[in-house]
Formats: structure tokens, C-alpha cells, sequence
């Protein structure tokens, strides 16, 4: 077995805190003039609060969606309109922590850019890996 190209396909199957970046920057640049956000005071079906995305089309929502997919986070769709493209994500309740650390604050107005700055301990949590698959 070719050592190299098992860790490049070990390397392929982590999703790293700037992937995870530079995906969300892809969905802002694609929105357009539609809002996607992410929200830690959204209502589930039954009236709790849950964590989650509320987005403006169906572009935005598969993109969350296979980005949620991609973490390994389990998540639901809920639409209060089936006619309107709107809606939100809602997070499970076990991937709330995660996903506030990961997504906090965002949303498709902000794009935010991993940059070297020399420091050695902030740089390395552009590097910290948030999700793999086995």
C-alpha cells in the first residue's frame, strides 16, 4: 500500500474548521440578494427553542444541507409555507454545542477569511479538525 496516497485520502475525509469557512464564504457569495442566517433562537415544531439556519431559497437550503451532511451534524427541514422557498434547519439538540462554536453569528452578508497571522495558537484553530468520516 502507497503510504502517500492513503494519507491523502485519509486527508480528504476531514473537514477542517476553514473548510467549513470556506464553504459558508461559497454560500454568502452565491446568495445574492436572498439572506441566509445562522440562529440559536429558532422554534422547533413543538415550540422549543433550537439551534439552526434560516435561509431564502432552495439553493441555500441543499448547501446547508449537504454542509450540515458533511459534519456529520443530524439536522430537519421545516417550512411553515410548502409553496415558499423559506425556511429553516433545525439542528439536533446533541449538535447544538458544535454547531454554536461553528456557525455562531453568521450569515450570507459575512464573509470571513482564514488568514496567517503569526500566531501560532490562532492560526492553528483555522487547522482544527471539526468532522471526519470512517
Amino acid at each position: 500500500m502507497d503510504k502517500t496516497n492513503a494519507f491523502v485520502k485519509a486527508a480528504g475525509k476531514v473537514m477542517t474548521y476553514a473548510k467549513v469557512i470556506q464553504e459558508l464564504n461559497r454560500i454568502a457569495q452565491m446568495s445574492g440578494t436572498d439572506y441566509a442566517g445562522f440562529s440559536v433562537d429558532l422554534k422547533s415544531v413543538d415550540g422549543n427553542k433550537t439551534y439552526g439556519f434560516e435561509f431564502g431559497n432552495a439553493q441555500q437550503e441543499m448547501q446547508l444541507a449537504q454542509l450540515l451532511d458533511m459534519l456529520g451534524i443530524k439536522f430537519s427541514h421545516y417550512k411553515a409555507d410548502v409553496k415558499s422557498q423559506k425556511g429553516q434547519l433545525h439542528i439536533d439538540k446533541e449538535y447544538h454545542k458544535l454547531a454554536s462554536e461553528l456557525f455562531y453569528a453568521w450569515n450570507s452578508f459575512i464573509t470571513i477569511e482564514p488568514r496567517i497571522t503569526g500566531n501560532a495558537e490562532f492560526d492553528a484553530k483555522w487547522g482544527r479538525e471539526v468532522s471526519h468520516t470512517r
